[in-house]
């Protein structure tokens, strides 16, 4: 009996990080074609960029494939913590993580690009209000979801790229550019808000 739980844990660990990469690329993209007739996905800025792109590609693979090997007995995840718990933990950190991203791109808008591009406008409400990346954190939050249900390497592996790749890209690319388009504002808002976690603000 309990190989089933296990296994409907498993799968829904599975359908709720492809619903992640549905609602958080999928949507968007829809829509940018509907409203503009392009995808607005974006090619690699430099170099960095595309390392960074690609561990993120490998970050979501992985995450993606954790799940689908423990079910198949492929990579068993480690018997850590209460299964109810875990699996009662890893939706809410899944739903949190798809609310956090669709919202940011929603909040962007017409501003919303699938890679690195100065944006017109700064965009400092909403979600960015609280950090300057919550996409990336609301990628963090679902990737870890999945981590939480299905411990297993490979969902580890997951969450560590999507970690490192956010720094590559944020700090080497994104930042820079953002700080040449948008100057002092944006030195301004780096001061009130952190780059993945909320600043306290006295």
């Amino acid at each position: 009996m309990m190989w089933a739980v296990v296994a409907v844990v498993q799968f829904l660990a599975l359908v709720g990080y492809c619903g992640f990469l549905a609602a958080a690329f999928g949507w968007s993209t829809l829509q940018a074609r509907r409203s503009t007739g392009e995808s607005r996905w974006r090619e690699p800025v430099s170099p960095t960029d595309a390392v960074g792109e690609t561990i993120c590609l490998v970050a979501c693979c992985s995450t993606t494939v954790a799940p689908l090997l423990a079910l198949t007995g492929v990579l068993g995840p480690l018997g850590i913590g209460w299964l109810g718990a875990r699996a009662v933990a890893g939706t809410c950190l899944l739903g949190l993580g798809t609310a956090l991203a669709v919202w940011a791109q929603r909040h962007l808008a017409g501003q919303w690009r699938a890679g690195v591009e100065a944006s017109d406008v700064l965009i400092t409400s909403g979600p960015f209000a609280l950090v300057r990346n919550p996409f990336y954190v609301g990628c963090f939050l679902a990737s870890l979801g999945v981590l939480v249900a299905v411990p297993s390497v490979a969902a580890l592996a997951g969450a560590v790229l999507h970690i490192a790749a956010a720094e590559i890209i944020v700090r080497g690319v994104e930042e820079p550019i953002l700080s040449r388009a948008h100057g002092a504002a944006f030195g301004r808002y780096k001061q009130l808000t952190g780059r993945f976690l909320p600043r306290h603000r006295l």
